[in-house]
């Protein structure tokens, strides 16, 4: 199986599991679908079946090695919900900072002409360790 049919299935997957909530594409490899789809399963708690307009995915990425997903909240939603939401963005953030993107072991962070990745050492590809860039 290639790494794109990969992707392809297992973000299908997600989008299935969490209709009207995913809508848009990833942009970053399948290491980390586990980590979105526990934050989706977060927000899917949160926006009840038929509230799906509360929450707006804007983008889904790898960006300086780390996961971002950017999204907008109604503000009728529940502070409550909001702050759940929120709260479970930083530990997907978190996680994926130690996580291999590729595959989904342990990682750290690494630079490799000039790019940063989260990579395993079997995913390294002769990336160097390096300290964790500042989160933008």
């Amino acid at each position: 199986m290639t790494v794109e049919t990969e992707h392809s299935r297992k973000y299908d997957a997600i989008r299935a599991e969490f209709p009207g909530v995913v809508t848009k594409g990833f942009e970053c490899d399948v290491g980390w679908l586990p980590i979105l789809r526990e934050f989706f399963s977060v927000v899917r708690r949160m926006i009840p079946a038929g509230r799906e307009r509360d929450f707006v995915l804007l983008q889904v990425k790898e960006k300086l090695a780390g996961l971002r997903i950017y999204f907008r909240l109604a503000d009728s939603l529940p502070d409550a919900a909001k702050a759940a939401i929120y709260d479970d963005y930083s530990v997907a953030e978190a996680r994926a900072a130690v996580t291999c993107e590729v595959c989904g072991q342990p990682g750290v962070f690494r630079s490799q002409n000039g790019w940063l990745l989260t990579r395993c050492e079997d995913h390294a590809e002769g990336g160097i360790p390096v300290p964790p860039p500042e989160a933008t």
